[in-house]
């Protein structure tokens, strides 16, 4: 509770200096590496900035997946011979997804200040876990100009995504814990040799690279090991 009303007092500041300037809308990126409490965290800080009267909407990095058939037979191969694989973002994930989503958020928030406008389009052929993976999840986005973006996932500090964020969060967690929470939430899906193959193949070298290159960007860092007690 303690970082939401520290970041809320952040909005607060950032809503004033909007108002201030005749600008409108936020966004807020929620980054980390796999398992490390993303979504957790951001349905957190929504259901805070509830009770304070702020609408926001969270905006899932994992909907731009490419479809899993695709990923694990680009992986077959290396995971065969144990390599290193350090480039999920680039050939894993449909990125410009979110970055065209953001760029239509700003476009829309240049134009006249108006508080009762909405911002209207429609997200296709997103990544669904619950739909064997496929890329088949639409969902149609009506927000306000008031409303607060939250968009989290595991890059939300790349250039393309972080110049559209006003306020970036990364959590970090024990490997340990990442990957006892990796193990429990795809276990209906993935064996847990297979899972392991992952974290430690693909899902920590590839956030160790993005990492080495936008860590520069993050506004807060969060140690989420014990998500009850994060510090």
């Amino acid at each position: 509770k303690g970082f939401f009303v520290s970041i809320f007092n952040i909005v607060e500041n950032e809503k004033k200096k909007n108002i201030a300037q005749n600008k409108q809308g936020m966004v807020r990126g929620v980054s980390g590496p796999t398992a490390s409490g993303k979504t957790f965290f951001a349905q957190g800080l929504k259901n805070y900035l509830k009770k304070k009267k702020y609408n926001s909407w969270i905006f899932e990095l994992d909907w731009t997946l490419k479809n899993r058939i695709y990923r694990e037979k680009y992986l077959k191969n290396i995971f065969k011979q144990n390599l290193f694989f350090e480039f999920e973002a680039e050939e894993h994930m449909n990125l410009d997804i979110a970055s065209n989503f953001l760029f239509k958020i700003e476009q829309h928030n240049k134009k006249k200040f108006n508080s009762n406008s909405f911002f209207k389009t429609k997200l296709n052929k997103l990544y669904d876990r619950n739909n064997d993976g496929r890329c088949s999840r639409v969902i149609d986005v009506k927000l306000s100009s008031q409303t607060i973006i939250l968009i989290e996932g595991h890059y939300t500090l790349r250039n393309d995504l972080d110049k559209f964020i006003d306020f970036n969060i990364l959590l970090l967690s024990s490997q340990k814990e990442l990957l006892k929470r990796k193990i429990n939430r795809v276990g209906e899906y993935r064996n847990e040799e297979k899972t392991k193959k992952y974290f430690f193949l693909l899902d920590i070298p590839s956030f160790i690279n993005h990492l080495e290159r936008n860590l520069f960007k993050t506004d807060l860092i969060i140690e989420n090991t014990n998500y009850k007690k994060p510090i």
